[in-house]
């Protein structure tokens, strides 16, 4: 059958949804069955949506089949009303931990040497994403902090409107953790495409 090439995918799949995204390449594998498969983070805005992806499966130049997770909602706000920092002390005086990995300076080293870069840091740096959350597209903060005392390292979802903390992912699980979480990193739907037409393609589930 007939298949979408890569310069229509993004019209394509856009058909399917509210949103107005693009897709930024992030990964490209190829696999002992001569399959290539591309994988692709939607961005709305110029802005990466943290959740979601789509991946591409090619043979003999050919898409075989899609398979991913993509936002069909649009953003509830596109432009950050509080400062990185401001958002950053709101976190640190939530953790509220008595010491952090870049206040030791051993740690900094540490960092520099491993990653072979003299700017490596452990200081958190604030990266604009895209958070889907109760059917919600929120403009967020997403910081990675690591405490060392106590120990704990998270990835911490901050509303970028209003400062609150949407979704925690740690990343040093503790045993003695409990609660629970309805999270957006879920499964993935595969849809393989074929033609109606030159122009039209048919989704199949």
């Amino acid at each position: 059958g007939f298949a979408p090439s890569l310069n229509e995918l993004i019209p394509f799949l856009n058909h399917y949804t509210k949103s107005n995204f693009t897709l930024i390449k992030t990964d490209r594998t190829e696999d002992q069955l001569g399959f290539i498969h591309i994988k692709f983070q939607q961005v709305i805005n110029n802005i990466p949506l943290e959740l979601n992806f789509v991946a591409v499966h090619i043979k003999n130049g050919v898409i075989k089949a899609i398979s991913g997770n993509l936002e069909s909602n649009t953003p509830s706000s596109n432009t950050a009303v509080l400062t990185e920092q401001n958002v950053l002390n709101t976190t640190l005086n939530k953790i509220d931990a008595d010491e952090y990995k870049w206040e030791r300076p051993e740690e900094e080293a540490y960092i520099k040497e491993f990653e072979n870069n003299p700017e490596a840091t452990f200081y958190p740096k604030g990266e604009l994403v895209y958070f889907s959350i109760n059917s919600s597209l929120r403009l967020v903060y997403k910081f990675n902090i690591y405490a060392h005392k106590p120990v704990s390292r998270a990835d911490y979802y901050m509303d970028a409107i209003t400062g609150k903390m949407l979704f925690k992912n740690d990343i040093i699980k503790h045993a003695n953790a409990t609660g629970s979480a309805n999270t957006g990193y879920s499964g993935t739907r595969v849809i393989t495409t074929d033609s109606t037409s030159t122009t039209n393609y048919r989704l199949r589930e």
